[in-house]
C-alpha cells in the first residue's frame, strides 16, 4: 500500500487543457446566478490508498526549450501517483501552440515511453483537434475523410494510443496567452472518428463546456481573453447526436465538476447518462473556488465549502456508478521546475473516501480498466 500525503512530495504540477508553453494559468469557471458557492475541500484532503487506481486524464509539462525533459515529467508524475495511491495514470495531449501537433505528440509519448510501464497515451489531441478545427463541417469530402483517417488508424496502430483524446470540442480562452477553440461534436469528421474508435474499441476522451442552447458569452470571459466571442454555441445537443451516431464508442466526457459557463449541472448529466448508454462522466475537483476574473464562486463544483460531495452529485456518482470515472486533468512538470499553477490531483482523489467501497472500487478503478481497457 502506498503511503498517502495531503501534498505531492515536491513535485510541481500545473492544471487544465493547457501547459506552460503557450497556455493559460487562468482557467477557471463562470458561475451561474443563484449557484451554491464552493470551495476547496482543504490542505488535509487525501486520497484512498489503494494499488490498482486509475486516473483517466493527466498532462505531462516537459518544459521549454533545451530544458526539455519528458521523463523527468513522467518521474514526477509517478512520484505524485505513489504518494496518492493511484497505480496507473492515462496521459492526454493538447495543442501547445509553441510548436507542431506531432512535436506535442512526440513528446508525451516520450514522456509515456519513460513510465516504467504505468502511463498510456491517448493521443490525437493536438494532431486530430487541429485537424477538425480547420476544416468547415460543409467543406468536409471523402478525400478529407480518408486523410482524417489515416491519421487516426495511425495514433492506434503505430503510436499505440489507447484513446483518442484529449480531443478538443469546445474550449474557452482564459487569458491572453490561451485559445477559443470549437469544433462540435457532430462534426462529420468526428463521426469518422467514433466510427474508428468503435472499430478498435477505444473511447473518445473529450473536452467540451455545456451549452444546451446559443447563448451569450459572459463578461468575465470576455474580459479574459477577447478571442472568445460575444456568443456561444449550443455543444450538448452536437454530443448527443454524435453518441446516437455510433453506440459502440464510449465517449468520455472530462471534467465534469469544472464549470466554466454554469450549465454542467448534476441533473444535466444524469439526463445525458439516462439518455445514452454510451457516455461516460470523468470527475475532477480544481482547488480554485472563483470564477476567472471575477470574485464569484465556481458554479457545480463536485464538493461544497465543508469539502463533502454535494448530495446532488453523490446522488449522480451512486446512481451511474458505472459510468463514472476520475480524471484530475493536472499538468506534471520535472522536479525542479518553477511553474506553479492551482493543482487538482490530490482533491479529485480525496472524492473516493466519501463513496461506498463498492462505488469508490468502480469510480477508482473498474470503469477505467474497462473503458480504457487497463485490466
Amino acid at each position: 500500500m502506498r503511503a498517502l500525503v495531503g501534498g505531492a512530495l515536491g513535485v510541481l504540477v500545473c492544471i487544465c487543457a493547457c501547459s506552460d508553453n503557450g497556455s493559460a494559468p487562468g482557467d477557471s469557471g463562470v458561475v451561474a446566478p443563484g449557484d451554491d458557492a464552493q470551495v476547496n475541500p482543504g490542505d488535509d484532503a487525501k486520497a484512498v490508498p489503494d494499488d490498482n487506481y486509475i486516473d483517466t486524464h493527466m498532462h505531462l509539462n516537459v518544459g521549454k526549450g533545451p530544458m526539455k525533459n519528458p521523463s523527468g515529467a513522467a518521474q514526477a508524475l509517478l512520484a505524485l501517483m505513489d504518494a496518492n495511491g493511484v497505480e496507473k495514470s492515462v496521459i492526454v495531449v493538447v495543442p501547445s501552440h509553441t510548436q507542431s501537433p506531432s512535436a506535442d505528440l512526440q513528446e508525451a509519448a516520450d514522456g509515456v515511453a519513460a513510465g516504467n510501464g504505468r502511463l498510456f497515451l491517448a493521443a490525437g489531441g493536438a494532431t486530430l483537434s487541429s485537424f477538425l478545427q480547420e476544416v468547415e463541417p460543409a467543406t468536409v469530402t471523402d478525400e478529407t475523410k480518408a486523410n482524417f483517417s489515416t491519421q487516426a488508424e495511425a495514433l492506434i496502430t503505430e503510436k499505440g494510443a489507447i484513446a483518442f483524446g484529449e480531443m478538443i470540442s469546445f474550449h474557452l480562452c482564459m487569458s491572453s496567452t490561451h485559445s477559443y477553440q470549437v469544433a462540435l461534436a457532430n462534426h462529420p469528421l468526428y463521426k469518422v472518428l467514433s466510427d474508428i474508435a468503435a472499430k478498435h474499441g477505444v473511447p473518445i476522451d473529450l473536452h467540451m463546456e455545456a451549452t444546451e442552447t446559443v447563448q451569450d458569452t459572459p463578461e468575465n470571459l470576455k474580459t479574459a481573453c477577447a478571442e472568445n466571442p460575444d456568443e456561444l454555441p449550443a455543444s450538448v445537443p452536437p454530443l448527443e447526436e454524435l453518441l446516437a451516431h455510433n453506440r459502440k464508442t464510449k465517449i468520455v466526457w472530462q471534467h465534469v465538476g469544472w464549470d466554466n459557463l454554469g450549465n454542467m449541472t448534476p441533473t444535466l448529466v444524469k439526463r445525458l447518462l439516462g439518455d445514452h448508454a454510451n457516455l461516460y462522466v470523468s470527475m475532477r475537483v480544481e482547488d480554485r473556488p472563483k470564477q476567472i476574473e471575477s470574485s464569484e464562486d465556481m458554479p457545480n463544483r463536485i464538493v461544497g465549502k465543508d469539502g463533502k460531495i454535494t448530495t446532488a452529485w453523490l446522488d449522480v456518482i451512486n446512481q451511474y456508478s458505472d459510468r463514472v470515472l476520475i480524471g484530475s486533468d493536472e499538468f506534471v512538470a520535472p522536479a525542479g521546475n518553477d511553474v506553479k499553477f492551482p493543482t487538482s490531483f490530490v482533491s479529485t482523489w480525496s472524492i473516493l473516501s466519501q463513496l461506498s467501497a463498492e462505488v469508490a472500487k468502480k469510480v477508482g478503478h473498474d470503469n477505467a480498466a474497462s473503458v480504457y481497457n487497463l485490466k
